[in-house]
């Protein structure tokens, strides 16, 4: 038996992959503020809207830039994606690469983290253990391990899909490397490639579109509607501490940074007055329950068009750097 003692999965906020990853980098003593690592990675500028606001939207998406930029703030992450059913009779071999992964990783003092390996979390956790029997994991607002898990779950719980990585340090890039190379990720992430964005969602300016679009039709559902916002709003809200947190360590280019910060904010509050117009409910997610609100949408389009002013203000930024 093998536990990496002290692994805490910080609950302060609602974009939960990169929650547990700094959950992760805090164990390894890496020094990164939450907001610097959000922004960092381009997080805290994409957006991803699935069709009928599904709150798989979250997720669902390519998530390549996120491990591409990680280096660049001084960490590696290295695993396996597969789609369990794509796997056929080859899944219990893809299971045990996984199982070797994280034995290998966890014997180096590195924690680890997966997709859907907690029964009560169909989102990421850190995965901080393991024993014969299966491995342990963190739950959301603790560091107390729990489990053992047993190895043939995974990839098996909430969604078919066997995601697990690594996490160890490395040396860092330049401040002005970071901001420079997270901007033109964000940018690209907006511009929706077929490579990193799936066909029912959109990306950038079209899902605020799509977002509005499918609260005046009737066709969001409430409780994803909800939170998409609770997730958004918390990137953006994000977003302008980085760009606060990048000019101060760059001192460049500091009038497009302050334009950038002023958009981010107004997109952040149109998001939080469309949360304040979402009703109270004991509907749950299976019911999913249909909302349709001309309000909420107009401040939706509000905040894509802030969106658009925020996303010329990072293209000038990369331009200056």
């Amino acid at each position: 038996m093998k536990l990496l003692e002290g692994v805490r999965y910080p609950s302060e906020h609602s974009v939960l992959h990169i929650a547990c990853l700094k959950g992760c980098l805090d164990y390894l003593g890496a020094g990164i503020s939450y907001s610097w690592l959000c922004g960092g990675t381009g997080h805290a500028f994409v957006i991803n809207i699935h069709a009928e606001v599904d709150v798989q939207g979250v997720n669902d998406w390519n998530p390549q830039m996120l491990f591409e930029l990680a280096p660049n703030l001084g960490y590696r992450c290295t695993g396996l994606k597969e789609w369990g059913p794509s796997l056929g009779d080859g899944f219990p071999a893809k299971q045990q690469e996984a199982r070797d992964l994280i034995q290998r990783s966890i014997d180096r003092g590195n924690p680890c983290y997966g997709f859907c390996v907690d029964p009560a979390n169909p989102d990421y956790s850190p995965l901080c253990g393991y024993h014969d029997e299966g491995y342990y994991f963190t739950h959301i607002g603790s560091s107390e391990p729990s489990g053992p898990i047993a190895w043939e779950k995974l990839g098996t719980m909430w969604v078919p899909m066997l995601e697990v990585y690594a996490v160890e340090l490395c040396e860092p890039a330049s401040d002005e490397v970071v901001v420079r190379e997270a901007f033109r990720m964000a940018l690209r992430h907006a511009a929706g490639p077929q490579e990193w964005i799936r066909p029912e969602a959109r990306s950038g300016l079209a899902a605020f579109t799509a977002w509005a679009d499918c609260l005046e039709s009737g066709e969001a559902l409430l409780l994803h509607h909800d939170w998409n916002l609770q997730v958004w709003l918390d990137c953006r809200k994000t977003a302008v501490e980085f760009l606060t947190e990048a000019k101060s360590r760059i001192g460049k280019a500091e009038d497009h940074f302050d334009a950038a910060m002023q958009h981010y904010r107004l997109v952040a509050d149109r998001l939080r007055e469309a949360k304040s117009l979402v009703p109270a409910t004991e509907t749950t997610w299976d019911e999913r329950l249909k909302f349709t609100s001309p309000e909420a949408a107009q401040l939706i389009r509000a905040a894509g068009e802030a969106e658009g002013q925020a996303l010329s203000c990072l293209e000038q930024i990369v331009a200056e750097l």
